[in-house]
């Protein structure tokens, strides 16, 4: 009886840590699965303005407690056009690494059409990551199509990925600052913003093709699977 009484509160413990760190969102008809005290939406799920895979949602999650990074899983249905995901370390991330002088500590990475961008932040000495003499680190083109299972990985001053052929990722102080870094100007936080099928500023630059999205937070140390 003892036995079968603790299996059963381990049981809940382990269903009630899944409960803590997943959310599912369908893109085709706005479902939401899944809870996260720490995802939360700043914009909820809304019709997009075309295709079936093109409603569009903007999210928070906030690193400042128990969890320190997020594997954000990206299902393409679709063919993938526009604006399909947008990360930003800024509430007005509006794409190409802009968020209209919020804070000094933005990075970004969007996929709009094919293409991946990683965008890196104005914190001093951020030149010496910038490939085109300005805020962009790198640039994977064909990254997605119809039909892939795309995996990004974020955490503090790190980024993953993995879609088809494309792994690889990037360290720098210049990526995302999840764990209280001093911005030059702005005020500091440790959250980060999605855009699904949208840029996070505004649904001005927006898109479709990715019809599913899975987000999983996970404490660091994590061993990297991609």
């Amino acid at each position: 009886m003892f036995v079968r009484f603790l299996f059963s509160v381990l049981w809940f413990v382990y269903c009630e840590t899944l409960q803590d760190n997943f959310v599912q969102i369908d893109l085709r008809d706005g479902r939401v699965s899944g809870f996260s005290p720490y995802i939360s939406f700043v914009e909820p799920p809304r019709p997009g303005r075309s295709g079936t895979c093109s409603q569009q949602v903007v999210l928070k999650i906030d690193f400042s407690s128990k969890y320190h990074g997020a594997k954000i899983f990206l299902d393409y249905n679709e063919p993938p056009r526009l604006w399909t995901l947008d990360i930003s370390d800024s509430p007005t991330g509006d794409g190409y690494g802009g968020d209209n002088g919020t804070t000094s500590n933005m990075a970004e990475t969007q996929i709009h059409n094919k293409q991946l961008r990683v965008y890196g932040n104005l914190l001093p000495g951020h030149m010496d990551a910038s490939s085109n003499g300005g805020l962009l680190i790198t640039t994977i083109d064909d990254f997605v199509k119809k039909g892939s299972r795309t995996k990004i990985d974020i955490s503090d001053e790190r980024i993953e990925w993995k879609s088809g052929k494309h792994k690889d990722f990037i360290e720098s102080k210049f990526l995302y600052t999840l764990s209280g870094q001093q911005p030059t100007y702005g005020l500091m936080d440790y959250n980060v913003y999605i855009g699904l099928n949208r840029v996070v500023a505004g649904n001005f630059r927006s898109g479709s093709g990715l019809c599913r999205v899975s987000i999983s937070l996970y404490s660091l140390p994590e061993p990297s699977e991609i």
